[in-house]
């Protein structure tokens, strides 16, 4: 046996308690290795701390908006609804109350706070689809917009209308001209405000010419094309005679598609119409003189009349299409919508548009 082997074997028969030997090393010459220290656990950082805080205040928020949501939606009773009536639009019968606010346009559709012609489109349909609604109501402030979009919206109040078979009321605030009225016109009932500014039937195609500004910064543009007519309306140059005469036959066309419209929703003679759709505005009071709306009124006026149009009365309850929620999103949206707004203004500066549009 090795010395190194006899002094470990003396050293555990002199441990009377047999108690295990620390720090022995077989072999003197090399060092016990040192006992590495527990890991301590790192405090929170604040950046974390504020995640948390944020994560949630956004989870308090939509349980909230969830909890708003059905709020609104109550049976006579007063005991709420469940999910399955909530969905299928089951519930309090009353009207449904539409807001169309502002140039009425295709929008990017990127934002959640989209209020394009799609979304009013969208809209009117869900709200035409809810068994619990009986009529519509269109709160308008808006001088038009593009063809497409208004020719959208406008299909949406015929699917309410002619297939769902609800009662419409349009209700004039500050403006409903252009295509504010077209989308009116094939209303049951027309409300407006003695002084709205309504009319404006007619069309309108413009067109920028930016060959001024380019020429005094020295900037041209070279255009390089296949079709006798492909830059026709470019904002380069000036358009022609022929490009002219072809621009105002198209002008022409959608005029008669507007003129058609305010026809067979009013039912006016043709003498009276050729008299006023020639793009004039009109006030509410005017407008109820030569027969473009049937009364005037507020939104008092417009609930009594599409309830009494529903069969519900004189006060009928107002439902609105996710209202709750809408209001909550609107708070956080109108810096989202004036940004779009302002970047499509810029854009139809230059660029050619056919528009149901009061040009104000």
């Amino acid at each position: 046996m090795t010395r190194d082997a006899c002094f470990f074997g003396d050293e555990m028969d002199n441990n009377e308690n047999n108690q295990p030997v620390e720090n022995i090393s077989v072999n003197p010459e090399i060092p016990a290795v040192p006992e590495t220290p527990a890991h301590t656990p790192q405090k929170p950082t604040a950046a974390l701390k504020w995640i948390k805080i944020l994560c949630g205040l956004f989870a308090v928020s939509i349980i909230c908006a969830v909890a708003l949501i059905f709020s609104n939606h109550k049976k006579t009773d007063g005991k709420t609804d469940g999910l399955d009536s909530l969905l299928s639009g089951a519930g309090k019968e009353g009207i449904g109350w539409i807001n169309v606010r502002g140039v009425i346009m295709d929008s990017s559709g990127n934002s959640i706070f989209d209020k394009g012609a799609a979304s009013i489109a969208r809209n009117i349909r869900a709200m035409a689809d809810k068994k619990n609604v009986k009529a519509i109501v269109l709160d308008i402030n808006s001088p038009g917009g593009s063809t497409g979009a208004v020719q959208e919206v406008y299909d949406a109040v015929l699917y309410a209308k002619n297939v769902k078979k609800k009662p419409i009321v349009s209700m004039f605030r500050d403006v409903a001209a252009s295509g504010g009225y077209y989308i009116a016109a094939p209303s049951d009932v027309i409300i407006a405000q003695p002084a709205s500014i309504t009319g404006s039937i007619g069309v309108i195609f413009s067109l920028g010419n930016l060959q001024g500004l380019f020429k005094k910064i020295g900037v041209s543009m070279e255009i390089v094309k296949r079709g006798k007519f492909k830059d026709m309306g470019s904002p380069y140059r000036e358009i022609t005679a022929e490009e002219r005469a072809m621009l105002q036959a198209l002008v022409e066309d959608t005029y008669q598609q507007f003129y058609s419209v305010v026809k067979t929703g009013r039912n006016l003679p043709d003498e009276k119409l050729r008299e006023y759709c020639d793009g004039r505005i009109f006030s509410g009071k005017q407008a109820l003189d030569y027969g473009f709306v049937d009364k005037l009124g507020g939104s008092i006026e417009a609930q009594a009349a599409a309830g009494k149009l529903a069969g519900l009365g004189d006060n009928p309850d107002i439902i609105k299409e996710n209202d709750s929620l809408e209001s909550v999103l609107e708070l956080f949206s109108v810096k989202a919508n004036i940004t779009e707004k302002t970047i499509q203004s810029i854009t139809s500066a230059v660029s050619p548009s056919v528009s149901y549009l009061w040009a104000y």
